[in-house]
């Protein structure tokens, strides 16, 4: 009986963590959608908003000084804007959701705990992590959104959804069937680092870009939008030109798989979607640089760059496990017939 709720409790947790992934991601899209409409400092406090726990609809719900209170962040000289701040509130509640189902995760994954500890450790970590992420995010508030703490605002979701896929990963293997997947050439396992290392490279790039985006709008009042491309730094021509080099890791890579790792489904599968993503990253890049940077596509444009890091992350971990998990699995075959011949 102990034995079906601790099987119950770890098929949970592979719904959970899953949940978890695509939650963290669709929080990424949501961020986007926040500074894209420049709603940032919708709430200029946190975790409140204004002063509330229910933000205001109206300028008339404010103190008559509210511009003087909040001028170190922004409204100084900015009247209140109900839509910006309930977008800004309605993205910190999706947080506060998202956190739920990390620590469902976590709580999952205790039925790990004495077969594979380092899903339980992964899953706790992403929880913690989760937490202190909800820190960064008040620093982000107190330091007007400050380029440099959105960056690592950003690094730290990409953090956790790679704690979160490895854990993941981690329990797809110990659900695996016996059977062997062969040797996977160190020049397709090396490859997998290299093309990781240049996608998170081009995020920052991004991020940067992003950045001078920010500036350019607020100095132009947000209009003009013809013109931002033109007045945007180096660092939009770099974003540029460091893609081709990710876009050839990538070739060599993906060609890599299909070539000598033919018996798993489930690799292969993902290289096609991953083909598919960078293709309409690509295309997103150029209706960006091409259509005067319309607002929609940003938080896409973001959205597709994490989720394609994301499936890297898991295409690493899985490359690393092929052989390994053969392993794992010959063992566990072994045990459970020498327990079947009466021995224990």
């Amino acid at each position: 009986m102990k034995e079906q709720g601790t099987a119950r409790f770890e098929k949970w947790f592979g719904k959970a963590g899953m949940i978890s992934i695509g939650a963290v991601l669709f929080l990424i899209l949501v961020g986007g959608v926040v500074r894209s409409t420049g709603a940032g400092m919708g709430c200029p406090d946190w975790p409140k908003c204004f002063g509330q726990w229910v933000p205001p609809t109206s300028e008339a719900d404010l103190p008559a000084n509210y511009q003087e209170i909040y001028q170190d962040h922004g409204y100084g000289s900015t009247t209140f804007n109900a839509v910006k701040t309930w977008t800004e509130y309605v993205n910190r509640l999706i947080g506060v959701i998202i956190g739920f189902t990390v620590f469902a995760t976590a709580l999952f994954s205790l039925s790990y705990f004495r077969k594979n500890r380092k899903i339980t450790l992964l899953s706790v970590g992403a929880l913690l992590l989760t937490g202190f992420q909800g820190w960064i995010g008040a620093k982000v508030v107190d330091t007007n959104l400050a380029g440099w703490m959105i960056t690592i605002h950003m690094l730290i979701a990409l953090v956790i959804v790679m704690m979160l896929i490895a854990a993941v990963i981690f329990h797809l293997g110990m659900q695996a069937e016996s059977r062997s997947f062969g040797q996977v050439p160190a020049w397709v396992k090396g490859m997998a680092v290299v093309v990781l290392l240049l996608t998170l490279i081009q995020i920052l790039l991004g991020t940067q870009v992003r950045e001078n985006v920010d500036q350019v709008a607020e100095s132009l009042n947000y209009g003009q939008r013809d013109t931002w491309i033109s007045l945007l730094g180096p660092w939009f021509s770099w974003h540029k030109v460091f893609y081709f080099s990710l876009a050839a890791a990538l070739v060599v890579w993906i060609r890599g798989i299909l070539t000598h790792v033919k018996d798993d489904a489930r690799l292969r599968r993902s290289a096609f979607v991953l083909i598919g993503l960078v293709a309409a990253e690509i295309l997103f890049g150029i209706i960006l640089s091409q259509f005067s940077i319309p607002a929609w596509m940003q938080p896409v444009h973001l959205l597709f760059a994490s989720a394609i890091f994301a499936l890297e992350s898991s295409m690493l971990m899985w490359v690393f496990r092929l052989e390994g998990n053969a392993i794992v699995v010959a063992d566990r075959k072994l045990k459970n017939e020498y327990s079947l011949n009466g021995n224990s």
